[in-house]
């Protein structure tokens, strides 16, 4: 029994399941979320990390390690190869769009030949402009280096 001009007991009768007390609602014109999402927080899905990992796969009875999206690219191509038509295509469409984004033809993708003194007392200098290493950290003079798959594929 509610008592007509008696507003705390109509505060009190208005509470419960999806309507909480009157003085805990939020004001008419003020957001519920008033700082909003950060800035920043999801501007795209993480591609380059996931396909830049490395992963160990294994030919021939050898293991080797290589990128994700190598060995994604390799997967495309042996189901191709084992009678996949999509899968062939698809790989073969990949191939190509890599060849079309790095402007290569059929002469190796040799462009120009660039020639840049390295101090022999320091071999990382050496490794980068042969493009045999990356830095792990490229704003740290000092950091440490990763010598590229295909380097160790060479020697061994």
């Amino acid at each position: 029994m509610i008592i007509a001009g008696s507003d705390d007991l109509e505060a009190v009768a208005s509470t419960g399941f999806k309507r909480p007390p009157v003085a805990s609602r939020f004001k008419p014109g003020t957001s519920g979320n008033p700082k909003g999402r950060p800035r920043g927080r999801r501007n795209g899905l993480p591609y380059d990390a996931v396909l830049g990992q490395l992963v160990t796969i294994r030919e021939d009875g050898r293991e080797r390690r290589v990128t994700a999206a190598e060995a994604f690219l390799l997967h495309m191509t042996k189901s191709g190869l084992a009678g996949n038509g999509p899968a062939g295509r698809a790989a073969l469409a990949a191939i190509e769009a890599t060849r079309a984004a790095r402007g290569t033809t059929g002469d190796g993708g040799v462009r120009q030949i660039v020639w840049q003194g390295v101090d022999p007392r320091y071999a990382t200098t050496g490794l980068l402009a042969l493009r045999m290493a990356v830095k792990l950290d490229p704003y740290r003079p000092t950091a440490r280096m990763m010598i590229e798959p295909w380097v160790i594929d060479a020697a061994l």
